[in-house]
């Protein structure tokens, strides 16, 4: 089998750069892999840790002016709102997935016609989000126990950030799709506009509304717009396959079927890990607001750990796509080893000086709060450590290579199915947080224990002909 195809150059004209380049047309399939890589990779990492950081500082903005268990309101949110539009968000992996084979083998028809369809998609999806959360929220939120006393600030800001799920998703969507084209700097400028928006809205309402959560929440509805508006303008001006034709939109129902074809195990996947955190955070909850508030400052810290290594997870799924597309053997596998190991070097460096540092750091959002410091750092103990091994390429790469329902065949045996059977059956043998939180390390180690042989037999396939081009 040929090593490569011919190329559409008007998909990506590859030019010598350095890696701060402004240029925005990096081409995965050619020139100095390591180097574009990085190109291509640092943007999203900041980008990511920006978001989180934002993120975080909405959580501070609100320590300032809490009055009572704002904090652990917003807190006792996080699992409800993850189980819904991690799902949603998670259909955007189909885009990304077929995409990239798209624009690696120069298809700009095809091409074109997933981005329209995955816009009306995003849209469509985020209306039924926010019908989804306006009517469930308060039910589901019942459901896990949340404490009265946080019950009725948790809903109101449940309801309020879902009804921004439109919003959301066109964001996710559009910032997918312009880093697909090879364009990873555009999200992070829009990121960072949308978080200073954030911020200083937090900060404004605030003083305005008597609910403080009513406040958080019709700001980061906001930043979302902001982000979602940015993200669409760049996608109908910007020149090669990856441009949006609104005048021309259609929607293709071959198109939706890929997206759903290679989209919904990602979803699922997604969906996964906030199911079972849903049995945890119901957990939590019972041991009252100092929990919920130390387990959401944790929370924080891991989210900058975890958005690192996602910067190399989407590097790996958008590289290691399209070489595979232009059939370029050698950087399938060099493009997988390059971000294994910066994305190992960076989340493990950060972890660990997280993990040195937790009392003061988690202080930032529970100061004075002995309590939910202690119980911040139990979590930290058991979680911060392991979650590097989920943050790494691997899935990524199972995905990248047209399979991702065997990556959600694996979460279901691993992370629902034990982690499951963990709160059903070993954790009311011992109900504290140190067992609670000993669920996380376990089914971290046995996914990467299970997906770097798979990873290793794709590469075999792949090195000796056997591998089938299916997308």
């Amino acid at each position: 089998m040929s090593n490569s195809i011919p190329k559409d150059t008007s998909c990506a004209q590859r030019k010598k750069r350095s890696l701060f380049s402004k240029r925005t047309d990096l081409d995965p399939t050619s020139g100095p892999l390591f180097v574009t890589l990085l190109q291509f990779a640092f943007p999203i990492l900041l980008a990511n840790i920006v978001a989180t950081l934002f993120n975080a500082a909405d959580m501070m903005v609100l320590s300032w002016f809490a009055k009572g268990n704002e904090i652990a309101s917003v807190g006792a949110t996080s699992s409800v709102i993850s189980l819904f539009t991690n799902f949603s968000v998670g259909l955007c992996g189909g885009v990304n997935i077929v995409l990239a084979r798209l624009v690696g083998q120069g298809d700009d028809r095809n091409a074109r016609r997933m981005i329209s369809t995955a816009v009306i998609a995003a849209a469509g999806m985020g209306v039924l989000l926010a019908l989804v959360g306006f009517f469930f929220s308060e039910g589901t939120l019942a459901l896990m126990n949340c404490p009265e006393e946080c019950l009725a600030d948790a809903t109101l800001y449940s309801v309020i950030y879902f009804l921004g799920a439109p919003f959301l998703l066109l964001n996710q969507y559009g910032a997918a799709i312009l880093r697909v084209s090879g364009d990873s700097g555009r999200p992070l400028y829009y990121m960072l506009i949308s978080g200073a928006v954030n911020v200083v809205l937090n900060t404004v309402f605030c003083l305005i509304f008597d609910r403080l959560v009513i406040a958080v929440a019709l700001a980061t509805l906001t930043a979302q717009a902001v982000g979602a508006f940015l993200a669409l303008r760049r996608l109908t001006v910007a020149e090669g396959v990856c441009r949006w034709d609104i005048k021309n939109t259609k929607f293709d129902l071959s198109a939706l079927k890929k997206i759903l074809l290679y989209g919904f195990p990602t979803a699922l996947t997604n969906a996964l890990f906030p199911l079972t955190n849903v049995q945890v955070q119901s957990a939590i909850n019972s041991f009252g607001p100092a929990a919920i508030a130390g387990n959401t400052a944790a929370i924080q810290y891991e989210s900058i750990v975890g958005m690192a290594g996602g910067a190399f997870q989407t590097a790996a799924l958008t590289f290691v796509g399209q070489n595979l597309g232009a059939r370029k053997k050698e950087r399938v596998y060099r493009s997988f080893l390059y971000c294994l190991f910066a994305g190992l070097i960076t989340t493990a460096t950060l972890a660990i000086a997280i993990y040195l540092f937790r009392e003061p750091l988690l202080s930032i959002f529970v100061a004075g709060d002995a309590a939910s410091i202690a119980q911040g750092a139990v979590r930290m103990k058991y979680v911060m450590l392991f979650y590097i091994l989920t943050v790494n390429p691997l899935a990524s790469t199972i995905q990248a290579f047209g399979h991702p329902t065997l990556q959600t065949v694996i979460n279901v045996c691993s992370v629902l199915g034990l982690r499951t059977l963990w709160m059903q059956l070993l954790y009311p043998l011992n109900p504290t947080l140190d067992m609670l939180y000993l669920c996380y390390p376990i089914t971290y180690i046995m996914n990467f224990l299970v997906y770097a042989p798979i990873v290793a037999y794709l590469f075999w396939q792949l090195k000796t002909d056997r591998y089938q081009y299916k997308i």
